[in-house]
């Protein structure tokens, strides 16, 4: 079926080629030595850890990989499109919106934390009732956290973060052609 995906399980030699042609490929540490495992994506010491492989950890991971590609683009598209925006404002004079330095460590240190954190413990139920749920491992098969909708959602923030970060200061500050006050209040 071309749209499904295939999960090839093995514990030796003779399973290599299958673990190999699965979508995602898991050994399992067996008595034919390593193999499966050397050539798997995924290794567990024994069949009864692929459960919480799946329903927990693999759900887990379908999770936090739809929000991080989200956050990647939503956080880089809100940067440029401030620095785009403020172009127009400083009328092509090459003057920058952000500090050079900055812009440096804009995706090294200011926005890599919060990412990291949320990688490490987001977790929207607890891994028991991940276990003993099963449907909800449907999320991952239907695809119904990284979507189209969702991916347009966070563009639509980004772009109104960035007309936030670009305007509300011109216009607080009073840049040319964007203050507040009438001509009369002189």
């Amino acid at each position: 079926v071309p749209s499904s995906c295939c999960l090839a399980i093995g514990d030796g030699a003779n399973d290599v080629d299958m673990i190999k042609a699965g979508h995602v490929g898991v050994g399992i540490v067996g008595k034919e030595g390593m193999q499966a495992v050397n050539n798997s994506d995924f290794a567990i010491g024994q069949f009864r850890f692929l459960r919480s492989l799946l329903l927990v950890h693999g759900r887990y991971a379908y999770r936090r990989m739809s929000v991080f590609c989200y956050y990647m683009f939503y956080k880089n598209i809100a940067n440029v499109l401030a620095m785009y925006w403020y172009t127009f404002l400083a009328l092509a004079s090459g003057e920058r919106l952000f500090l050079a330095l900055y812009i440096e460590f804009y995706n090294i240190l200011y926005t890599s934390m919060p990412i990291i954190i949320f990688g490490i413990f987001d977790q929207d139920v607890s891994k028991q009732v991940s276990s003993r749920s099963p449907h909800l491992y449907s999320a991952g098969i239907n695809r119904t956290l990284f979507t189209r909708t969702g991916f347009m959602r966070w563009v639509l923030e980004a772009t109104v973060l960035a007309l936030h970060v670009t305007f509300v200061p011109a216009l607080g500050l009073g840049l040319p052609g964007l203050s507040l006050a009438s001509p009369q209040d002189g």
